[in-house]
């Protein structure tokens, strides 16, 4: 495991109600599913860094896809959070936090338009995030949350 010393972009994949908790909490548990550029991204897929995060965030992306699996009742958007914390490097591109993240170092939400739901509901339903290939996660500021929750009821 490599220690970071250095704070990197850190992709935590995650529901609206699980972000709804973490806000209530003060932040991101050290504990959640994290992804993160490592050495092993950085020599398995081609490209700058660009498409090194981009890459790393799409597999968030299918982490939360499986987190909506478990939550029946979430709002079927994927939610992919980005920070900017240490992290230890785990295995290929997964990464353990140093320490729980303040809500405050929320660097931005990474959610699927409200009008992606019957595509995030038929990848649940056959189990394959690749049929959300074509569909990017829009950017959202950490103050929008409460906007992303009404606008999905």
């Amino acid at each position: 495991m490599v220690r970071q010393d250095r704070d990197v972009r850190i992709y935590v994949p995650a529901t609206l109600p699980l972000l709804q908790q973490w806000r209530q909490a003060g932040g991101i548990p050290s504990d959640a599913i994290s992804y993160a550029v490592t050495a092993a991204v950085t020599a398995a897929v081609d490209g700058d860094s660009e498409e090194h995060e981009y890459a790393v965030s799409v597999l968030a992306a299918d982490e939360s896809l499986l987190l909506l699996a478990g939550e029946p009742d979430a709002q079927r958007r994927r939610v992919v959070v980005a920070v900017d914390a240490a992290a230890n490097e785990a295995e290929g591109a997964l990464v353990q936090l140093s320490e729980d993240i303040a809500w405050s170092k929320v660097a931005a939400l990474l959610v699927d338009d409200v009008r992606s739901t019957n595509l995030v509901v038929a990848a649940i339903e056959a189990a394959d995030p690749e049929l959300l290939d074509e569909t990017q996660l829009l950017w959202f500021a950490p103050d929008e949350l409460d906007a992303l929750v009404a606008e999905s009821l």
